[in-house]
């Protein structure tokens, strides 16, 4: 379930009786399992109100008050898409049934569907005057709802975008919004105290739930459509008929506001997040605690369950968000979904040959930071149909093979224009994000995969620029990054050396032509070498001397030059069998792998002051 909280009463409603009922809570949670540890997001600069997992169960998605939501990979915990674009917070966040899509809502009164795999904006529904406090896509896919800061629901068509239905009669802000899994009943929940039952056709109240004493924060449905779920500022939980409206059930308090509530995939349990920064799974027939879950610093604000039940995700004022795997005792029974593999039951193994002796661990390396870049989808120019997989790809290798520890690894995919410059710096604000983690490393990886373009000057050759996604390929003079001006800020950072692998061209042509639209296909220019520096080393696709661009492999779904320097880093490029991959050994195993694949290609080196060991292949690879 998404969820938001209404912001004036976390801040003016204090509870007398929090010691008191942390004292019941305490006695009753004696019955708990044991505290289970979960995979810490980081990354959000601001608070998270609202998280969800995909059909799948694969990735997670995450909204934060840092105006942008963030798409998670669940099992290496790595993001993989930023969406941005809202003016203000990110207050709500929905995945389509599908998978496919990515729904947010915001304070600046928008609310964006997004492309889930390639991160690129697909729709836009304006409230006009209103704020979007939560945001849901309906059972089919097909309708998208969101709540409003005056007391109102939209419904609209996801595909052309208009709005088919309005939901009147909350006094006040909506907090909070739920489909029944049938889709036909829609349950608000608002500052007023209340939480209503709507039919989804009509849009006329069904049922008024009346209760609580102060504002309800979140609610849902039970998986069978029957049973209404609410959590309130007033720290109960409550269970309510959907037929009559009658309540079945108080939880409870937690002596705190509960800020987020979900209903467990069997409908036997529910799952809270409270202001006292811990979640909770209770037994709905009992009402009793089963288990707990601290360790955020902060209040919880989102909570959600896994397709499957197995995991359940929270999200927090700390800034942060949490996976955490339950127990085998708390997994629902879902017949449908087969229980996986465990080691105490698989069948005996036949006899095996005798072992193969395999490759130690790879050792961990906290000393080198990388910046992965895969820009695809551009707004003025053809994309770069596998960048994103050569972003992934590379991101695995460091980690993997490499040994580089995970919060060491940066990705970013579909950089714009101000996202390059915060990276790297520029002349006027040399300090970016690369500078502030540099000294805390001794060696930086940057690894680019998308578009490059020349840029003309009154003599010489061009000189190339990286074009960010939002930046028009035939102007790149607004906002493209210069390559000299990148070895320059590289060069500059507190480290002992910067190594750059670039899969792009900058002679103006790809794949698809020409990058300037209007002109040849044919047309590409040379670009002058930029200017050396001693600890920066590059390695590009192309020459620089002449007009070629950058191939792509289909059938490996990745660009030349990312695949053979994937496949040279594995182990490949290393000829003389030393365990070291030298930059020139990646760059003639590169060379190599294009010229036998027939295409006119030819990477450039530039070794700074000296051609550098790029990594160690760990005996026995």
């Amino acid at each position: 379930m998404k969820h938001i909280s209404y912001e004036r009463f976390g801040q003016n409603l204090v509870h007398a009786a929090a010691l008191a009922f942390l004292v019941f809570w305490a006695d009753a949670a004696c019955t708990q399992t044991e505290q289970t540890t979960a995979r810490v997001l980081e990354g959000h600069q601001g608070a998270i109100k609202s998280v969800a997992f995909s059909p799948d169960g694969t990735q997670v998605l995450t909204g934060s008050w840092d105006w942008s939501a963030q798409l998670w990979d669940v099992a290496s915990g790595r993001e993989i898409i930023g969406f941005e674009g809202h003016d203000e917070r990110v207050t709500s966040v929905a995945f389509s049934p599908d998978g496919a899509r990515v729904l947010t809502g915001s304070m600046d009164g928008t609310m964006r569907m997004w492309d889930a795999v390639s991160g690129a904006q697909l729709q836009q529904f304006d409230s006009k005057a209103d704020r979007i406090t939560a945001v849901a896509f309906s059972p089919s896919g097909r309708h998208a709802l969101a709540a409003t800061n005056h007391g109102m629901a939209r419904l609209w068509d996801v595909a052309s975008g208009r709005e088919i239905r309005q939901f009147e009669g909350h006094g006040d802000a909506l907090t909070s919004v739920a489909f029944s899994t049938d889709g036909t009943r829609i349950l608000t929940g608002s500052a007023d105290t209340t939480a209503r039952i709507w039919d989804t056709a009509t849009g006329q109240q069904v049922q008024v739930l009346t209760g609580h004493d102060a504002a309800v924060l979140s609610v849902d449905f039970s998986p069978d459509g029957a049973t209404a779920l609410t959590g309130s500022w007033d720290s109960t939980t409550r269970l309510w008929d959907v037929a009559t409206g009658q309540q079945t059930r108080v939880f409870p308090g937690h002596g705190a506001s509960i800020r987020s509530v979900a209903f467990g995939r069997d409908g036997k349990t529910i799952l809270t997040g409270d202001w006292n920064n811990t979640a909770w799974i209770c037994d709905v027939e009992t009402g009793k605690p089963i288990q707990s879950f601290s360790g955020h610093e902060a209040s919880v604000d989102a909570v959600a369950y896994s397709h499957d039940g197995r995991q359940i995700l929270t999200g927090s004022w700390d800034l942060t968000a949490r996976l955490w795997s339950l127990p085998q005792s708390l997994w629902p029974d879902l017949p449908d979904m087969p229980a996986p593999q465990l080691a105490t039951s698989r069948p005996a193994a036949p006899p095996a040959p005798a072992p193969v002796p395999t490759a130690p661990p790879v050792p961990l390396r906290d000393d080198v930071l990388v910046l992965v870049i895969g820009n695809r989808t551009y707004a003025e120019a053809p994309p770069v149909e596998y960048a994103h997989n050569d972003a992934v790809a590379f991101a695995e290798l460091f980690q993997d093979m490499l040994g580089v520890v995970p919060e060491n690894i940066l990705i970013e995919t579909d950089l714009n224009s101000i996202g390059m410059a915060r990276y790297f710096g520029t002349d006027d604000l040399p300090e970016g994000k690369l500078f502030r983690r540099a000294r805390f490393v001794d060696e930086i990886i940057v690894f680019y995969s998308g578009h490059g373009v020349p840029v003309f000057r009154s003599e010489g050759l061009p000189i190339g620029y990286l074009l960010p996604v939002d930046v028009p390929a035939a102007e790149p003079g607004f906002g493209a990054y210069p390559l000299d001006m990148l070895i320059r800020r590289l060069e500059n950072l507190p480290v002992a050396r910067v190594t750059v692998l670039l899969d792009a061209c900058f002679s103006g042509l790809s794949s698809q032509g020409s990058l300037v639209p209007g002109v040849s296909g044919a047309f590409g220019v040379a670009i002058a070498a930029p200017i050396e520096k001693a600890k920066v080393s590059v390695l590009t696709a192309t020459d620089f001397q002449s007009p070629q661009f950058a191939h792509w492999l289909p059938e490996k779904q990745h660009g030349a030059f990312s695949w053979f320097a994937l496949e040279g880093l594995r182990g490949k490029a290393d000829k003389d069998a030393d365990g070291q991959i030298y930059l020139s050994e990646l760059r003639n195993y590169i060379d190599k792998g294009l010229a036998l694949s027939d295409l006119r290609q030819s990477p450039s080196l530039l070794p700074g002051s000296a051609d550098s060991v790029l990594t160690e292949i760990p005996k026995g690879n």
